[in-house]
């Protein structure tokens, strides 16, 4: 891989003696460069910094379980990795389980990977890079949640090392523990260990250095990984998390019908379409981008990322996330030195140019909608159901169970549900490893509580027969004991009968 900067032959290695002044500027310039992305990450994240995502509040429960406990998989349900889940228990035991502890690990999260992505692209075009930096915290808000916010600095951090001249076998380690980091998170990032490793080993560098680099490289991936695997190990619980974490990943979205399968993709790609069409065009002018930047390891690691998105079907438009960097990176280049040689000016216009229509495209995909749909918490209706169920005199083994809606009333209230699989989407639809029997298991668990939110508003993936399953629970073995509406909710809360 050779050194590139633009407009410039490669740039010749510095002598020795000036080695510790040139990593003190470079990580002064870092440092900088990341306080300037945390502000405008700030910026940009304030029109949603009081708004939900959709599993926000299964976040918070699952990081609250952990800190009482309960890690995720013996406590709480998913198929993603406990790497996002262990920052989320880290956010929630400093700043308590509250929303604002999610949106603060979101922010930090996105600001280390804008200024990974802006310290990769900078190297080859100062431009461009600064575009990328003001370009990928929207399309987060677009695409991401707080754990693919995380996975993705993981991940932009190992690349950012993998792309560095020299990498010799101690960056390489670095950055086979940060992809190993991003793999805890979300397993399918082990593909990109391919293409790491791939830039690694096409480094201008005598082959016993690239050797030792990609085996160094390879060595520290399943460092992190293997480390949540011994802390399960030790309390007992590492078979829960192969099940959980390997068998159920490996059943979702495998049954998706294919119309259903496009239209996810479909739904994914449109945010990131403007940007995805401008780099594709940079096809027109591969040869002579080949010699002034590493556009070739660029769109390999598209297109794995493409073809990861692809094979899981995208079940939502957060599996779009870690293909935001690379098509960036790609599209600004590219717009950037096809104006090169037209004056500053017009570069910066067509920079420009981009940019408001890279920023149109992905509030047209989801910026928009995620303006006018989400909401903030409804702290009036869960201040409500907090007095409702004081007033019974709770003990401290009973449990709560939220039905369409996510377990913010679990937190305020500090009850536990009653099983592992909780989260409104595993109970309420056919969802590899939970779905109906999952729902059962719940109602045979007799909570004394169920919260019911919005019972007139059913999601749309939920079957009839999940819709029986809990009135039938409900009108056997439970009393209606308060019900109340707020601006935008309504609810009911009942009690099990003794």
């Amino acid at each position: 891989m050779r050194s590139y900067a633009a407009g410039r032959k490669p740039i010749a290695v510095q002598p020795r003696e000036g080695s510790d002044k040139v990593a003190i500027s470079a990580a002064s310039g870092i440092l900088v460069a990341f306080a300037a992305i945390l502000a405008w990450t700030i910026l940009v994240n304030i029109p949603t910094f009081a708004f939900e995502d959709a599993d926000d509040g299964f976040f918070l429960e699952v990081g609250h379980l952990w800190n009482q406990g309960l890690p995720p998989y013996v406590g709480a349900f998913d198929v993603k990795g406990p790497g996002g889940f262990a920052l989320v228990a880290l956010a929630t035991l400093l700043f308590g389980p509250t929303l604002a502890a999610l949106k603060i690990l979101g922010v930090l999260s996105s600001a280390v990977a804008g200024t990974a992505l802006y310290w990769m692209c900078a190297r080859y075009d100062r431009a461009a890079a600064v575009l990328c930096a003001l370009i990928y915290p929207i399309a987060m808000i677009a695409c991401g949640d707080v754990v693919y916010e995380t996975m993705n600095a993981a991940l932009l951090i190992a690349f950012a090392i993998a792309f560095c001249d020299p990498a010799g076998p101690a960056k390489a380690m670095a950055a086979g523990l940060a992809l190993g980091a991003a793999c805890a998170i979300k397993q399918t990032c082990a593909v990109d260990a391919l293409v790491v490793v791939t830039i690694l080993w096409s480094k201008e560098a005598p082959k016993a250095d690239r050797v030792r680099a990609a085996l160094a490289f390879s060595s520290a991936i399943p460092a992190v990984p293997l480390g949540f695997f011994l802390y399960y190990a030790s309390r007992g619980d590492a078979g829960i998390l192969v099940q959980d974490v390997v068998g159920a990943a490996l059943l979702r979205g495998s049954a998706a019908p294919l119309g259903t399968a496009l239209h996810s993709l479909a739904d994914c790609f449109f945010p990131v379409s403007v940007i995805f069409v401008v780099a594709c065009m940079a096809g027109s002018n591969f040869a002579k981008l080949a010699t002034r930047f590493p556009i070739r390891a660029m769109t390999v690691w598209a297109a794995v990322e493409l073809t990861a998105i692809v094979v899981q079907t995208a079940g939502c438009r957060t599996y779009v996330t870690p293909l935001v960097a690379p098509l960036l990176m790609i599209a600004s280049i590219y717009v950037s030195e096809s104006y090169r040689r037209e004056g500053r000016n017009r570069r910066a216009f067509a920079l420009g140019l981009f940019g408001v229509a890279a920023f149109c495209g992905v509030m047209a995909g989801h910026g928009a909608a995620i303006l006018r749909k989400m909401t903030g918490v409804d702290y009036e209706l869960l201040s409500q159901v907090k007095a409702t169920i004081a007033d019974t005199r709770p003990q401290e083994d009973d449990r709560l169970l939220v039905v369409n809606g996510a377990a913010f009333a679990n937190i305020v209230t500090d009850r536990r549900p009653p099983t592992p699989i909780f989260h409104w989407a595993h109970i309420l639809c056919d969802f590899p490893g939970a779905g109906f029997p999952a729902l059962v298991d719940n109602f045979e668990a007799k909570p004394r509580y169920v919260v019911f939110e919005n019972p007139d508003k059913r999601p749309s993936c939920q079957p009839e027969s999940y819709r029986n399953e809990i009135d039938s629970a409900l009108k056997e073995n439970y009393l209606l004991i308060s019900q109340g509406q707020t601006g935008r909710s309504t609810y009911q809360v009942f009690e099990r009968e003794k």
